[in-house]
């Protein structure tokens, strides 16, 4: 190497495939996080499923709130918190979908927003409304 000159560092380079391997980990990792929340935190409602129906009804919720440009795993959580406590398919009541799709909102303040825009009455309407289906179990 000539005097005064540098090696440029060696760059590491993620190809496509190895990328998809590590965003697949990081989602397996969170929907176990998920899994052991809710089994401790929804002990009655969880309490009989197996650890395979727990995951798959996960994975089903995960997808539900991504639908809604849900990213950020607190907001997720938020949303399958709510569909634990009022109904699995609440966000199809039209006032729930209306605080989730706002586009003036930024997509992870929507979950908080339903706190505020959702009156007593539609809470009752969507908890009325439960279909089990919206879980995705078999």
């Amino acid at each position: 190497m000539l005097e005064g000159t540098e090696a440029a560092p060696a760059m590491l380079a993620i190809r496509a495939p190895q990328m998809r391997v590590f965003e697949q980990q990081a989602e397996d990792r969170f929907i176990a996080e998920l899994a052991a929340h809710f089994r401790r935190e929804f002990a009655v409602d969880t309490g009989e499923l197996s650890a395979a129906d727990l995951e798959t009804l996960m994975r089903a919720a995960v997808a539900r709130a991504r639908k809604h440009g849900l990213t950020w795993e607190s907001s997720i959580s938020g949303f399958i918190t709510l569909m634990f406590n009022i109904a699995p398919n609440f966000d199809e009541h039209p006032a729930f979908r209306r605080a989730l799709s706002d586009p003036a909102l930024d997509e992870e303040d929507r979950i908080g927003a339903i706190f505020h825009r959702v009156n007593p009455e539609q809470w009752a309407e969507a908890e009325d409304a439960f279909d089990d289906a919206a879980w995705g179990l078999p």
